[in-house]
């Protein structure tokens, strides 16, 4: 059975401009005054495959019939634990999307202030988990999930809050930018999530290690990349096709290679061939500048997904053309 045969859940949806299916669920009409939109959720459910996106939705629309109960009779909600354990990872695979786009744009005068300011909240964060609750300028994020006081919420809301944070603050301090914090955490949500086969990866002990080691991941290619950074970013067609492009264009340049193989000497000729290539096809510097850039943007989500602890193409490669 394909896909033209398979019958749509209700709310499932694709916009005009878009192979990623959505969903949206309108409000019961008893409920309306607590959704002043009308709708409950609307939602990207990551995925163009309709089989998944029914999944998915039909577990979201449990998830809100729970929702929806607990507001008629005043009882808290249960807490699914599987359900919050994926909208957790789900945002935490957004927000890690975000980091290098984020931090890459501080000033420097102001990346100790940021990362003092960071640093105390991990510290409120970390006392207050310690105490069995959440700081109060967490708590409206964590009613998302349920009850900001049940122990299931405080312990995994707070706590990935907090890997979060640290994070947050190491992308800020880490000057040789391997992440280590970052590839840890993620593979360990992944793990909980059993997205993973392979044991966790380890930060490389000198940033100049030559290339990243050897692991089950690591037959990850450039097309991987881009379909995770696709999945992640959620960008419009016309950039997808853009990205796609550029991924095109550097197993062109380089061989259709194992990420792990790319070494940051390889990085370095792969900027070289694309000036060399804008050179001989009259193209411009920032033409060649910009398949860099979104490159090395596939290798950071590589990077944050644990395939490689490092990402070869650092940002001290732009400007590949004089």
């Amino acid at each position: 059975m394909n896909q033209a045969t398979v019958t749509r859940f209700p709310g499932v949806h694709r916009r005009a401009d878009s192979g990623i299916y959505q969903f949206g669920l309108r409000a019961p009409e008893d409920l309306r005054a607590h959704f002043p939109s009308g709708w409950a959720i609307r939602a990207s459910l990551k995925t163009a495959e309709l089989r998944e996106a029914n999944a998915k939705a039909k577990a979201l629309h449990a998830e809100w019939d729970a929702r929806f109960e607990a507001l008629r009779t005043g009882k808290p909600r249960p807490i699914d634990m599987p359900v919050l354990r994926r909208r957790l990872f789900e945002q935490w695979e957004r927000a890690i999307a975000r980091l290098d786009e984020t931090y890459s744009r501080v000033p420097g005068k102001d990346r100790e202030t940021r990362a003092h300011g960071l640093q105390c909240q991990i510290e409120e964060l970390r006392q207050c988990l310690t105490e069995g609750v959440l700081p109060e300028w967490l708590e409206d994020g964590a009613k998302k999930y349920g009850d900001a006081t049940a122990p299931e919420i405080v312990t995994e809301y707070g706590g990935h809050q907090l890997m979060l944070l640290e994070v947050m603050h190491e992308a800020l301090t880490d000057e040789r930018r391997t992440f280590p914090l970052r590839v840890q955490y993620t593979r360990q949500r992944r793990d909980v999530m059993g997205l993973n086969a392979a044991p966790a990866l380890h930060a490389l002990p000198h940033s100049q290690a030559p290339q990243q080691p050897v692991t089950a991941a690591n037959g990850k290619k450039i097309g991987d990349a881009y379909d995770a950074w696709v999945t992640i970013r959620q960008k419009p067609a016309k950039t997808q096709q853009s990205y796609k492009r550029h991924a095109d264009q550097f197993a062109i340049l380089m061989g259709d290679l194992p990420l792990h193989a790319v070494s940051r000497t390889m990085g370095i000729e792969f900027r070289d061939k694309l000036q060399a290539w804008a050179v001989e096809n009259g193209k411009t510097a920032r033409t060649a500048d910009n398949i860099l850039v979104c490159v090395r943007a596939l290798f950071n989500v590589a990077r944050d997904k644990g395939w490689l602890t490092s990402n070869p193409l650092e940002p001290s490669l732009s400007r590949c053309c004089p």
